[in-house]
């Protein structure tokens, strides 16, 4: 996550419209007139640029289209330079027909099977494709798909992150957890977690899932539940474990090792359309107070500085096994890496 951060924000030496789409890989809208450098130079220059800060060999494909871009991204990988440009008609005539259906971008198996009966197999083959067929085939997705293989752009850059619907915190335990206050525990710090991202995004949930359950891949002793209850709009971590340790009083059997807790938070909405509430309101504000202060300590000191109900958070049972976890170079001051010369 952190070098992700780092090389997108490499990117954005060369492009004030960004879109992050995964955490390896982004779109950016490079500026063209009578002063800027040649795009393949830009792309060239771009790669150097990540490569220098953070070490990390890219692949940049760029075309007139996001669709189009991507086809390009793949062929960057075989290249010397790492970067290839589509956009000459020519070129992309030629990479396209080299292009099978399925490795484009939006078409998986399944609709490459249902291209085949018109004789699509390239990627060419449907860029040329009835426009009215392809919308009939492939719905309004396809018919845009088959636009920006022609150059059009009918896929815009996504500036503003989406509005989340759901926050969903769960873990697989290192060992079974035998013990209702164990299992207590993995929630707590599961439900925190959760709370912790939605209040970030200045959310607040209308219902909370738990479920639990035991390991999938034992003959014998299965067991897995949940259970969804809906609450007051809220943001409070306090109340939610309040109300997840009565959801878990539901569904909790003893006598069974669980294997995996998670909570889901549901219905989530921007905090600034909350409603005030009846007989509550002062304590809620309250709680909106120490929720702040909560994230602010543990923002400046680190995760779990400051805690709800949990005696320890080095608990082994229900963390999760990391005995293979990758060591932290960058973020880590004690595993700096050190070159003898």
């Amino acid at each position: 996550g952190d070098l992700s951060s780092r090389v997108h924000e490499a990117i954005g030496n060369f492009s004030s419209e960004i879109e992050n789409y995964s955490i390896d890989e982004a779109f950016a809208k490079l500026e063209v007139n009578r002063y800027s450098k040649p795009m393949f130079d830009t792309g060239i220059e771009i790669r150097e640029s990540i490569r220098r800060k953070t070490g990390i060999p890219t692949s940049i494909g760029i075309g007139p289209t996001k669709t189009l871009a991507k086809v390009a991204a793949k062929v960057a990988k075989k290249t010397d330079d790492g970067v290839f440009d589509i956009c000459d008609a020519k070129v992309c005539d030629e990479i396209l027909n080299r292009t099978h259906v399925v490795d484009i971008w939006g078409i998986n198996v399944r609709t490459a099977k249902k291209l085949q009966k018109y004789g699509i197999k390239t990627a060419k083959q449907l860029r040329d494709m009835d426009l009215r067929t392809g919308r009939k085939e492939l719905t309004v997705v396809g018919a845009r798909l088959i636009e920006e293989l022609r150059g059009h752009s009918c896929l815009g850059l996504e500036m503003i992150e989406p509005v989340k619907k759901t926050i969903c915190c769960s873990r697989s335990f290192a060992a079974e957890v035998k013990t209702k206050s164990e299992m207590i525990e993995s929630v707590i710090n599961h439900l925190s977690t959760a709370a912790e991202k939605m209040r970030k995004q200045h959310l607040v949930t209308n219902a909370v899932s738990l479920f639990i359950e035991t390991n999938l891949f034992k003959e014998r002793g299965l067991y897995s539940n949940s259970v969804t209850h809906k609450v007051n709009a809220t943001d409070s971590t306090r109340e939610l474990i309040a109300v997840a340790i009565r959801m878990l009083d539901a569904i909790y059997k003893p006598g069974f090792g669980y294997r995996k807790s998670g909570v889901i938070l549901l219905g989530l909405q921007p905090a600034t359309s909350e409603t005030r509430r009846l007989f509550e309101e002062e304590r809620y504000l309250r709680d909106k107070g120490l929720m702040a202060t909560l994230d602010t300590i543990n923002q400046k000191y680190g995760r779990s500085t400051v805690r709800f109900g949990m005696p320890s958070k080095h608990h082994r049972s229900w963390q999760m096994a990391r005995n293979h976890l990758s060591p932290r170079y960058t973020t880590d001051i004690k595993q700096i890496l050190r070159v003898r010369v």
